[in-house]
């Protein structure tokens, strides 16, 4: 099977956006969407795949509700639960930053625009993002005792 030329999907991903897109030389392109929403893709030539990536917080709420806790663990398994690529949410040891990326394999990025894919990611990030940043009403408690979750 023929790898995917990673740099033409870039660039055709850039024409849709009506703008020029290169990955660097450490293979990243690192773009800003609206006025502070930071992306980056990134190439990985040795599987010809392409990673998206977006912080979402730099750092983890000190508290978070039974309900936030649930809604970000079933995101990290959305692509296994669906079979399929997915967005998931993850956070930098060293730094705490908390990111939201997708692994796009050959396969997928045969089939699908990146523009596309592009679409959901930033909507996934957009509900993962107002998930992290709501107020909690009530941290997760565990029998009379309130637990903060530490990172």
């Amino acid at each position: 099977m023929v790898d995917v030329d990673l740099k033409k999907v870039l660039a055709e991903f850039g024409d849709a956006l009506g703008i020029g897109l290169a990955f660097d030389d450490a293979g990243s392109c690192m773009l800003t969407v609206g006025d502070d929403i930071p992306l980056v893709i990134h190439a990985n030539e040795e599987d010809s795949s392409i990673t998206l990536s977006s912080a979402l917080r730099d750092a983890m709420p000190e508290t978070m509700s039974l309900d936030q806790a649930q809604n970000l663990l079933s995101l990290a398994l959305d692509p296994y639960d669906r079979g399929i690529a997915a967005p998931v949410v993850g956070r930098d040891a060293e730094s705490g930053i908390v990111v939201l990326y997708e692994v796009l394999a050959p396969s997928i990025l045969r089939r699908t625009p990146l523009l596309e894919i592009f679409t959901d990611f930033m909507a996934v990030r957009k509900a993962a993002a107002a998930m992290l940043d709501k107020p909690v009403e009530a941290p997760m408690a565990f029998g009379d005792a309130t637990t903060r979750l530490w990172v």
